[in-house]
């Protein structure tokens, strides 16, 4: 795909997002104020997209095939090149964006917009911090800062997200295609689903809860613990969204929320799915059920 191609995908999947945003809080209004906040982001990361200059870590034939026999996922998380150029201006949009909202996401936006218009704050320690899951630097940040450390976090994520799932974009012409995955784990980063999608003639996939990547599943099958038993598998729907549902694993006590494709006419973004869906993550925790995915998300 040339530059001018994915400059194009870009805009059309801006519209999409708008058109999807807007047709979620009218037919769920509770959500608008969850959304005056996650649609302006996503607009700025896929917006972000086609400027980013990434280079995926190269995967020899030898490591690929012994990873494949093996269902070892392409790469570890920390292994995800990202535009750090690029990403250091995306976080000063998300900063912005967030300064927008209310309340804790307001204050932790203005400030370290702030800090990073002065210079006292170096986007690249943050950058270095997350990706070696750095728990005590992000702790030790957040106090000198005065911010909730998962709130850090998540803006942090929110900033990398873009040069994330554009590394997993190209990571994934190493997988083949029609290649069956008996895996519940993401081929690319070996992270848990966030979603599952219904399309087709019912074919199941997931969608990767921390890079995004679309791969295929199993339809009676749990990605957790990957039994494939049915009498300890069930799903929860209701006839008032027909284009939602949740799969329930008796085997291990997670949960996984599903969207039928086929029954929504608005375009499809798993992002937004993730986060118009927490009435369903409520249903699934009420009846003692555990999300399995990755999140890094102030509401869910």
């Amino acid at each position: 795909m040339t530059a001018s191609d994915h400059q194009n995908h870009a805009q059309t999947l801006l519209k999409q997002i708008a058109t999807a945003a807007e047709a979620v809080q009218i037919l769920r209004p509770a959500y608008t104020d969850i959304l005056s906040f996650y649609e302006p982001l996503f607009l700025v990361q896929e917006a972000a997209k086609p400027q980013l200059c990434i280079e995926p870590p190269p995967i020899p034939e030898n490591v690929f095939m012994f990873k494949r026999r093996g269902a070892l996922p392409l790469i570890d998380p920390g292994e995800f090149s990202i535009d750090a150029e690029r990403s250091a201006d995306i976080f000063r949009q998300v900063c912005r964006v967030a300064s927008g909202t209310a309340q804790a996401m307001q204050a932790a936006g203005a400030e370290l917009g702030k800090r990073f218009d002065d210079g006292t704050l170096d986007p690249a320690r943050l950058f270095a911090g997350f990706f070696k899951t750095d728990e005590a630097a992000f702790a030790e940040l957040a106090q000198e800062l005065n911010l909730d450390a998962e709130l850090l976090v998540f803006l942090t994520y929110a900033s990398l997200f873009p040069s994330i799932s554009r590394c997993a974009e190209k990571l994934s012409a190493y997988l083949p295609e029609n290649e069956p995955w008996e895996k519940g784990y993401c081929p690319i980063c070996g992270n848990l689903p966030g979603l599952s999608m219904l399309k087709g003639e019912g074919e199941r996939s997931f969608a990767c809860s921390f890079c995004n990547h679309e791969y295929p599943g199993k339809r009676i099958f749990c990605p957790f613990c990957e039994t494939t038993d049915s009498s300890r598998l069930q799903y929860l729907f209701s006839d008032a969204e027909p284009e939602y549902r949740v799969h329930l694993c008796d085997a291990c006590k997670r949960y996984v929320k599903t969207v039928d494709c086929r029954e929504i006419s608005r375009p499809f973004y798993a992002p937004l799915e993730q986060i118009c869906t927490l009435h369903i993550d409520m249903v699934a925790q009420e009846r003692e059920y555990a999300g399995g995915g990755r999140f890094f998300s102030p509401a869910g």
